[in-house]
């Protein structure tokens, strides 16, 4: 699971934002690739993410959890809820925040309700993912690290403030 969540982050921001490109993906733990077995799950996982998070998804914008499962052949596939766990019906606010960077910075703050499924989401699903979908797309799938009882969730664009601005838009209601 170690060695998908390191290949998820780097291959998220890889596939998703072509400012962010990275030419390697590592999944060896000690960060070299040296065996032909190690280049060959390399390269399996590289194509089921890839596969994965360019997928178009007949579903509505959300939150949904994603859960890693082998297969019959032992080999690892993602699996997607069918429903958020979070809709735009739990969020409170949308912030958007300079980072000093040229990708701002996005603050999911979430209503009463929305805090709780996200508190026990988090709580039951440490190393799982949680995809934001919008237009039916992948935008962004972080791992859950911890439990999360804020309330809310941050990530850091890696889309231009113009373009984040109108992609969270629709999430608001």
């Amino acid at each position: 699971m170690r060695k998908i969540a390191i290949i998820l982050g780097i291959t998220s921001s890889y596939l998703l934002f072509s400012q962010n490109r990275t030419d390697v993906v590592d999944v060896a733990i000690d960060g070299k690739i040296e065996t032909q077995e190690e280049k060959e799950l390399q390269n399996y996982m590289l194509s089921y993410l890839r596969k994965f998070i360019d997928n178009k998804y007949e579903k509505e914008n959300g939150f949904y959890l994603v859960v890693e499962q082998k297969t019959h052949n032992n080999q690892n596939s993602l699996k997607m809820d069918d429903l958020p766990f979070l809709s735009s019906l739990d969020i409170k606010d949308i912030i958007l925040k300079d980072n000093g960077k040229n990708y701002p910075t996005v603050i999911f703050k979430f209503k009463d309700k929305g805090v709780e499924k996200l508190r026990k989401i988090t709580s039951n699903n440490i190393g799982n993912g949680i995809a934001l979908i919008i237009d039916k797309k992948i935008i962004t799938m972080p791992m859950i690290s911890e439990k999360i009882s804020t309330g809310q969730l941050e990530y850091n664009s890696m889309m231009p403030y113009n373009e984040t601005e109108k992609l969270t838009n629709k999430l608001k209601k």
